[in-house]
């Protein structure tokens, strides 16, 4: 009599509350379902709940539990404590072989600090980013820190984030250089998009019903900003500054989709401004689009550094600092803060002399091919 022995599938358990998440878990969601020898569990805090929805959809991510936390100008406090005491039941439940976060989001710190209590080896997705400064970006830089400490596996994107784990002593058999999963995300989204006449229509479609001048001759600049860092005196600096560029440089179109941050709200004047476009958060692929095509990037964002490398687009960061260091020493960005002489004077070159854009737009991505997903799979198959 031949004894059956059935191996039970072990659980993968991937955990994400914001769109930037979605985004960059997206691919590697779909590697790990291709793999049928695990059971991959998508877990959805929804911090942010607009923007991440919207994402799910258009990827097409099963989410098979949704904590839906998210409540209107909740602290940091809260949002801690209710993903800390929520991913634990889930533990309890679902007993997973490993946890995957990414990054740097307060879901990613908590659901990561629960995991550790329970004894889950963690997945860190985009590990190693520093500043070296906890209080910039905040809570960020705090956050990415200490999920790297409680971390098992770190899939660094960068050859300069695994020097980062290995000066605060994390052992190196435990790192993987892999590249940013935004490339591999990029890379999906504008095939799907080049690929799909329908959807591709619809998308413009769109834009220009936000965006009037999105399929004219005249160059246009895509504007972002909402790091915590900006709220309030900044931030007026921010809109003041953009207000003489577009005055100074009545030819060129400006595009600001604001975020649904309400301590991040362009004032009502700058609506009268004629070549300012302020506009409504957009789908993902809207937003993707209005990169591929824009001259350049004026943003604090974090993620939209890496998209717009990836695309090839010059960016003047809203910061003091980044945790992207390689955008910068690659040549794609320029550090200018809230320095209005700064932005002024950068801003006033790329349009002007096209060396000067050339040599900002003609890099090599310094976040990877787009095969980071397929790494950190295989890494992580070879290990469990």
């Amino acid at each position: 009599m031949v004894n059956l022995v059935i191996e039970k599938k072990k659980i993968i358990l991937i955990v994400f509350g914001t769109r930037p998440e979605a985004i960059k878990l997206a691919p590697i969601i779909k590697q790990f379902k291709s793999r049928k020898h695990y059971r991959t569990l998508i877990c959805l805090t929804a911090q942010h709940r607009e923007l991440v929805d919207q994402v799910i959809s258009y990827f097409d991510i099963k989410v098979d539990i949704d904590l839906n936390l998210m409540t209107k100008n909740q602290s940091l406090e809260v949002i801690t404590a209710k993903v800390l005491t929520s991913m634990s039941k889930i533990y309890s439940n679902y007993k997973p072989s490993l946890v995957v976060v990414h990054g740097d989001t307060t879901t990613t710190f908590a659901t990561s600090l629960s995991a550790f209590y329970n004894n889950i080896p963690i997945a860190h997705i985009e590990a190693g980013l520093r500043t070296f400064n906890k209080l910039s970006p905040f809570p960020e830089e705090f956050n990415r820190l200490t999920t790297s400490y409680l971390s098992t596996w770190h899939f660094a994107p960068t050859a300069i984030s695994k020097n980062n784990l290995l000066k605060e002593n994390i052992n190196e058999k435990s790192i993987l250089i892999t590249g940013n999963t935004i490339v591999d995300a990029v890379n999906l989204c504008i095939a799907k998009i080049e690929s799909e006449k329908k959807t591709k229509k619809i998308i413009i479609e769109e834009l220009l019903n936000v965006f009037p001048q999105f399929l004219s001759t005249q160059k246009y600049i895509l504007i972002t900003c909402h790091r915590r860092e900006n709220f309030g005196k900044n931030f007026k600096k921010i809109q003041k500054i953009i207000e003489k560029l577009c005055q100074k440089f009545n030819f060129v179109n400006f595009v600001f989709p604001r975020h649904l941050n309400p301590n991040m709200q362009p004032i009502d004047s700058m609506n009268n401004i004629k070549n300012l476009y302020v506009t409504e958060p957009m789908p993902y692929q809207n937003f993707l689009w209005l990169i591929k095509n824009c001259f350049f990037i004026i943003t604090d964002s974090g993620g939209i550094q890496e998209e717009g490398a990836t695309l090839k687009k010059p960016i003047l960061i809203l910061r003091s600092n980044s945790e992207r260091p390689e955008v910068i020493d690659s040549g794609f960005a320029k550090l200018v803060g809230t320095n209005e002489k700064k932005i002024i004077e950068t801003f006033s070159k790329l349009i002007e002399n096209q060396n000067f854009y050339s040599q900002m737009s003609q890099n090599l991505n310094p976040f990877g091919d787009g095969t980071a997903s397929e790494k950190i799979t295989k890494f992580i198959g070879k290990k469990l």
